[in-house]
C-alpha cells in the first residue's frame, strides 16, 4: 500500500516542536543541577541554606540539598554537630509530633540480609548503640552548642506530619535532650528530643510548597 506524505510542512513542524521540547527539557536538567550543585557548599553548615524554603520538595534524596548523605538519616560532625537529619520511620521508636520530634540514633541494627548478603532498610538490633556511632555524638554535641538542625520528612515517615510524595525541608529544629534507653529486647538505643525554632515553625500541608522533580 502506498503512503503518501504530506508535503504542507507538518513534518518539519512537528519536528521543530519535539526538538524545542527536548531543548526545554535538557535546559531545566541543567538549571536544576546548577542549582544544586550552588546549594552544596551549605550541605556542611548549620541552619537554613540560601535559596531553599521550609516546605520545598524534591522527589528523592539525591535531589535535596538540604541533607547531603544518600543513605544516613544523619549528617554531621562529632567535633562541630549535626546539620541536618531525615525523617523517615527507619526505626519504630522514632515519634513524630510535628513541633516535637524523638529521634533514635544509628547503629546497632543488621542492615544487610545474613542468607542474601543484600543491604535492606533495617533488620533486628544485635547490639547497643554507642555515641561513637555514625553520626550520634554530632546530635550529642548539638544539644551542648544549640546550633540549629535542618530537618527533612520523607514520604515514608508514618506520621500526619509528612509529605504525601518525596522529601520535603521541613525547617529547622534545635536538639533539646540525648539520652540512652533500653527497648524491649534488651538493647540500648541513643535518643535525642528535637524541637522546631520559633522562627521555623512547622508547616504541615505548605499551601505554597515548591515542588523540584
Amino acid at each position: 500500500m502506498l503512503t503518501v506524505l504530506p508535503t504542507d510542512g507538518t513534518i518539519t513542524a512537528t519536528a521543530e516542536c519535539a526538538a524545542s521540547s527536548i531543548a526545554e527539557i535538557q535546559k531545566e536538567e541543567q538549571e536544576r543541577k546548577q542549582r544544586n550543585e550552588r546549594l552544596l557548599k551549605f550541605a556542611k553548615t548549620f541552619g537554613s541554606i540560601p535559596g531553599v524554603e521550609v516546605g520545598d520538595t524534591w522527589s528523592s534524596r539525591a535531589e535535596c540539598p538540604v541533607h547531603r548523605v544518600p543513605m544516613q538519616g544523619i549528617h554531621g560532625s562529632k567535633d562541630d554537630g549535626c546539620y541536618s537529619i531525615a525523617i523517615s520511620n527507619l526505626y519504630k521508636y522514632d515519634s513524630d509530633f510535628g513541633e516535637t520530634v524523638i529521634y533514635t540514633g544509628s547503629g546497632g541494627f543488621e542492615h544487610y540480609d545474613p542468607k542474601s548478603g543484600k543491604r535492606r532498610r533495617t533488620g533486628p538490633q544485635v547490639r547497643d548503640q554507642q555515641w561513637s556511632d555514625f553520626g550520634n555524638m554530632s546530635l550529642y554535641v548539638s544539644r551542648e552548642t544549640g546550633n540549629p538542625v535542618r530537618v527533612i520528612r520523607s514520604w515514608k515517615t508514618v506520621s500526619k506530619y509528612a509529605p504525601a510524595f518525596g522529601y520535603r525541608y521541613d525547617g529547622l529544629y534545635t536538639v533539646k535532650d540525648a539520652w540512652k534507653e533500653q527497648t524491649e529486647n534488651g538493647f540500648k538505643i541513643c535518643r535525642y528530643r528535637l524541637e522546631v525554632s520559633k522562627a521555623s515553625r512547622l508547616v504541615s500541608c505548605p499551601m505554597k510548597a515548591r515542588i523540584f522533580l
